[in-house]
């Protein structure tokens, strides 16, 4: 009798502890818990994307909406034969503040990968002189992020140069894994230029700059944007 109830002890704190394991597990949301650089988990299985994709009505700042953002994406998207990306007012509320700090600081520049510190979200930045109309800068934008192309190796899957040609960009806008993404501009608080930044999910330019990897091969940030 006494073997069997200490079994049965032995038993019910195995259950407990596979329990408080699978709700570490279930709780975690990027690519390194603690924040410092390390390997990455394996992904959690790919949960069904929401069945309304329609793009909202969005203002996303200084004469920009985000169709715009999303008609220019999926247009050199579909070049390159990735499917199209689903705009997210969830990724959206979060970044709007975000982007609005910036065009307070001194230098009201882009802060590249200011949003991968959070280990979330991939980013595109940039800052926009002040003799583009307002009405071009999306375009503006997306097409430079575009024209880094011409930097990308397709055989080393890299940029040529990474401390002087930068295609970062141009692997971010084109990352097959990515599925939902928001944009925002505003004007600096001093002088005319802007600065647009965009958050997507799942973040690219994760395990160098193979824009082509599947989901399953591109083990950073989470699958969905918050309250998808």
């Amino acid at each position: 009798m006494r073997f069997t109830v200490s079994f049965v002890i032995l038993l019910l704190l195995a259950i407990l502890q596979q329990s408080h394991q699978a709700k570490d597990k279930s709780d975690y949301t990027g690519p390194n818990p603690d924040g410092k650089p390390g390997t990455p988990p394996a992904p959690p299985p790919v949960k069904k994307p929401p069945t309304d994709t329609k793009t909202p009505k969005t203002d996303t700042g200084d004469d920009t909406m985000a169709e715009d953002w999303v008609t220019h994406h999926n247009k050199f998207r579909k070049t390159e034969k990735m499917d199209d990306l689903v705009w997210s007012e969830g990724i959206y509320k979060v970044l709007k503040p975000f982007v609005t700090g910036l065009t307070k600081k001194p230098l009201c520049e882009s802060q590249p990968f200011a949003g991968m510190k959070l280990q979330r979200y991939g980013q595109n930045g940039a800052t926009v002189t002040g003799d583009v109309p307002s009405n071009k800068v999306v375009a503006t934008v997306v097409q430079a992020w575009y024209n880094e192309k011409k930097f990308y190796d397709s055989a080393t899957k890299n940029c040529t140069n990474d401390d002087l040609d930068v295609c970062f960009h141009f692997t971010q806008l084109m990352w097959k894994s990515t599925q939902y993404f928001a944009c925002r501009v505003d004007t600096c608080a001093k002088g005319s230029r802007k600065v647009a930044v965009c958050w997507y999910i799942r973040p690219g330019n994760c395990n160098n700059r193979d824009y082509t990897k599947s989901a399953e091969d591109s083990p950073c940030g989470p699958y969905l944007p918050p309250s998808a």
